[in-house]
């Protein structure tokens, strides 16, 4: 892929030059700069702003990738702490229908000594008031 820039150094005429990107996909693979040779040289103060701009430029995108990077170990913090929470969470709920289990168990137990114990007395009472004579 070619492109064709046109551009004018602030002070005299158009300068033309072909700069050839090449791509595979969407990655940049090769830069073909034959066609600069025509571009007059920088001087020593543009020298300086390139330099300062490439400077703050590769600064942003370094901020940008630590920021991604960062965003990325948070959101992995955050998801290991969800996970963490929520197995958390599905433990107490199983404490808590054992205990649950337990209590309807004991409950359950209870009515029966209680039953047991009523009948026992039942038998108890029936054994005092019946007479010390019996019929055939």
């Amino acid at each position: 892929m070619g492109f064709i820039n046109y551009s004018t150094p602030g002070v005299g005429s158009i300068v033309h030059y072909r700069l050839t990107l090449a791509f595979d996909n969407a990655t940049l693979t090769k830069i073909n700069t034959t066609g600069t040779d025509s571009l007059p040289q920088l001087t020593d103060a543009e020298k300086v702003l390139e330099g300062k701009r490439i400077a703050e430029e590769k600064a942003r995108a370094e901020a940008a990738a630590k920021a991604k990077a960062e965003a990325q170990r948070i959101a992995k913090e955050k998801a290991i702490a969800a996970a963490k929470a929520k197995a958390e969470a599905e433990q107490l709920a199983k404490e808590e229908a054992v205990a649950q289990a337990k209590a309807l168990e004991a409950k359950r137990i209870a009515e029966e000594k209680a039953k047991a114990e009523a009948a026992a007395e039942a038998k108890r009472i029936e054994e005092a008031n019946r007479p010390w004579y019996k019929f055939w």
